[in-house]
């Protein structure tokens, strides 16, 4: 799926929930910006002003060869997240390649495995989220004169739609690195962190700081007891 140059986290947001069936049938394409609040799990791990941006998804949903519903695409931005070596924010650049196929629940499931329709586990990500059903057309889906036609007209009319984070939420959370820290530079092995910041200092500096205190300690305490014994 290429990259549209154009799309950014300002771009008009997706929508929170869709039907994947639908989606997939029709080989949509769906594209703009995600807002990280969507994810509470995902959120849990950036900062709070990083909580109120927006990552932009570019999503293609299709049919495969045995006509299972597969999603794919990438989600990318800029995380501010916190460096756990120097403890100061820094932008992290996201992007996660997704590879998705759809089952609406774990029966679906063992059926597409007992008949070996499942795709390699190395090209795609299998994922279970049951849909919640909705009705469409007339308030309150009152059948017509034929009671059995209207009620087959509005079974057909029936969106299932399934949040957009649960799809997407847990790669978003491998995705995040497991020590988050500023990229290694070329001249030192602190990185990209501030220039007053030492890695030397703040492990070994420190005990030689408490040393130094101790011997002054060490050395007015002799000075008292000379000044003392010469009185004498």
């Amino acid at each position: 799926m290429s990259r549209d140059p154009n799309l950014t986290p300002k771009a008009p947001y997706v929508d929170r929930t869709v039907d994947v069936r639908q989606m997939c049938k029709h080989a949509r394409v769906l594209q703009g910006a995600f807002p990280i609040a969507w994810c509470p799990r995902f959120q849990d791990a950036l900062t709070e002003e990083q909580v109120q941006q927006n990552l932009v998804v570019e999503l293609r949903f299709s049919l495969d060869e045995h006509h299972l519903p597969r999603i794919e695409g990438r989600v990318s931005g800029s995380l501010k997240m916190i460096c756990q070596r120097c403890l100061e924010p820094f932008d992290h650049g996201f992007e996660l390649n997704v590879s998705l196929v759809y089952f609406e629940s774990e029966e679906a499931f063992q059926k597409a495995s007992e008949r070996d329709r499942l795709p390699d586990s190395e090209a795609a990500e299998v994922i279970i989220v049951p849909p919640e059903e909705h009705a469409h057309g007339p308030a309150g889906g009152h059948a017509g004169h034929n009671g059995h036609d209207g009620h087959k007209e509005n079974m057909e009319n029936r969106s299932r739609a399934v949040s957009l984070a649960q799809l997407l939420e847990d790669d978003l959370l491998l995705g995040l690195p497991q020590v988050p820290k500023h990229a290694a530079s070329n001249d030192g092995e602190e990185g990209g962190c501030p220039k007053n910041f030492s890695i030397h200092d703040a492990v070994v500096h420190e005990p030689k700081e408490e040393r130094r205190n101790e011997q002054l300690a060490e050395g007015l305490a002799a000075i008292r007891d000379k000044l003392h014994l010469d009185g004498q």
